[in-house]
């Protein structure tokens, strides 16, 4: 009789007030309408678009995130070894070598601003330098002389005669014996 008993009771607690029986084994994963709302205004003020009020406002702040892990700390590597481990590497050894490397190898304050002025004077010191260059021809060929062709009504070239003369001094040269 207690069995029989305890499964009326049981349907009782599974039924609801309208009488229609639900399993509490299987609860339903969908949200209600309510929350849905909810996810909604908060996804909508997270993009801009709604303002929430400042007792709400928090809702929609990104929380740091924190790189310490439960899951490690309960094999053995505890949050404050984590901690200490994602500390930044100490690089003032590295910064003073930095500095002295800086001081050994400054530059004269004489010759960097000679060099800052010539790069930030106006662009008439490049002709300058072109114009000395110019002079010292030592070193190099001279540069040829481009003529401009003159407009004719020849269909030959200057090119063409100049083999023509190359050809006929050639045949002369054969011609002499000594």
């Amino acid at each position: 009789m207690s069995r029989t008993l305890l499964k009326e009771f049981i349907e009782d607690v599974e039924c609801g007030d309208d009488g229609k029986r639900r399993l509490s084994s299987s609860k339903s994963k969908k949200m209600t309408k309510q929350q849905q709302r909810a996810k909604m205004i908060l996804a909508a003020a997270k993009r801009g678009q709604v303002s929430l009020p400042e007792t709400e406002s928090y809702l929609i702040d990104d929380l740091p995130s924190t790189s310490l892990n439960t899951k490690l700390a309960n094999q053995g590597f505890s949050l404050l070894e984590q901690a200490r481990a994602d500390r930044p590497t100490d690089l003032a050894a590295r910064n003073m070598r930095y500095i002295k490397h800086v001081r050994k190898n400054a530059v004269d304050p004489k010759k960097g601003n000679f060099v800052h002025a010539m790069m930030t004077g106006p662009e008439s010191r490049a002709t300058i330098v072109r114009q000395e260059r110019a002079k010292i021809t030592g070193l190099r060929e001279p540069k040829k002389d481009k003529k401009q062709k003159e407009a004719s009504g020849s269909v030959f070239s200057d090119k063409d005669f100049d083999v023509l003369k190359r050809k006929k001094l050639a045949a002369m040269d054969d011609n002499e014996e000594w």
